[in-house]
């Protein structure tokens, strides 16, 4: 006589309703049971349990080229406040001072407005705050401010924010036989090339023209 199996373990797992899920998602949003000995278990525990695991597995997957890159979070893309005064600072022209140091009290200076210099288009720029590691070689990283330009065109070459399967993504846009591909830079991590299969899929949100970070 056969063990009648519960219901809960004969019913197919069903896609939740919502947006596309990353591959995080579907590692960090679905328990999962995994059967190990004793001695992995106890190494496991050692090292911090769960939670360990977890960012062990999330980072095995990211090497092997399993997981997307982290996307932007779209609570932190934000508009510049409109130019209310002139902010401006000393610009120090040092470009005479290339083969003997001269002395500061000869160095010319000049008024420069920073909001000019960042953001010379109010009306179509926005700022994003960077998120994972995958274009650090391009010298994004996590928590840098990015200032984007808005636009739905971009050429190749260009660092762009997209729009991916619902996520905000930067990314390297190229341009292969004229189908775009979406690329990190990162060569600690092999994170892969997206291909976007459809217009839908894929959609430019701006071009990135400024980083700023902060070094406290």
């Amino acid at each position: 006589m056969t063990e009648k199996k519960p219901a809960s373990e004969k019913a197919p797992i069903k896609r939740q309703p919502g947006r596309p899920r990353k591959a995080e998602d579907e590692v960090q949003g679905r328990f999962l049971t995994m059967r190990v000995n004793e001695a992995l278990m106890q190494a496991v525990k050692d090292r911090g349990g769960s939670r360990w695991a977890r960012e062990a597995l999330i980072d095995a997957l990211q090497r092997s080229g399993g997981v997307l890159s982290p996307g932007i979070k779209p609570e932190t893309i934000q508009v510049p406040k409109e130019k209310s005064s002139e902010c401006t600072i000393p610009k120090l022209d040092m470009r005479a001072a290339c083969g003997f140091p001269a002395p500061a009290s000869e160095v010319e200076t000049e008024e420069t407005d920073l909001y000019d210099l960042l953001v010379p288009k109010p009306g179509k720029t926005i700022l994003v705050e960077a998120s994972g590691d995958s274009m650090v070689d391009a010298g994004i990283f996590e928590g840098d401010l990015l200032i984007v330009e808005v636009s739905s065109e971009a050429r190749s070459g260009q660092i762009v924010l997209v729009c991916y399967d619902g996520n905000f993504l930067v990314k390297r846009l190229k341009v292969i036989d004229g189908r775009p591909e979406l690329r990190s830079e990162n060569s600690a991590v092999r994170y892969p090339v997206l291909r976007p299969r459809t217009t839908e899929q894929f959609v430019i949100e701006g071009i990135v023209r400024h980083v700023i970070r902060s070094y406290r």
